[in-house]
């Protein structure tokens, strides 16, 4: 007697022993028929043309040890790191422009720590202008 051959998927052609679920039972493997009414966009069977129920397969899964932010979060983030940027930049400019002005002989305010001043932010605007300028003029020689 002549073994019979196994049945192949119609779409990969390997070895498959599940059936499609429309009139002509072909083997096909469920992968392979999600994947190909997926790229066809078929709602019936590419060979008997019957009507066909397709399980919508995760083709492209996402593996669960990927951490996901929700965009929310990341805007949260986002506008923290900035204002704690922006502060950081008012605190170390003010305190450079006290330095460069108690140097050049002004009257300060001994106490360093009071930032929230109008003192402090002349000093920042001044320092930040003035390095700005200079980065500037460094920039357009090289």
């Amino acid at each position: 007697m002549l073994e019979s051959e196994p049945d192949r998927c119609y779409v990969c052609l390997e070895e498959c022993e599940t059936k499609s679920p429309c009139e002509c039972q072909m083997p096909v493997h469920e992968r392979c028929l999600s994947e190909a009414h997926h790229v066809s966009q078929r709602k019936n069977c590419s060979i008997c043309h019957s009507a066909i129920q397709v399980k919508n397969l995760d083709l492209f899964p996402i593996p669960s040890t990927v951490f996901r932010r929700h965009p929310e979060n990341q805007i949260t983030g986002t506008v923290i790191g900035v204002a704690c940027y922006l502060i950081f930049i008012y605190l170390v400019f003010g305190w450079v422009g006290k330095l460069i002005a108690y140097g050049l002989g002004f009257q300060m305010d001994p106490e360093w720590g009071a930032f929230w001043t109008l003192e402090h932010f002349v000093a920042f605007v001044g320092s930040f202008v003035f390095f700005t300028c200079i980065y500037n003029s460094l920039r357009r020689i090289n």
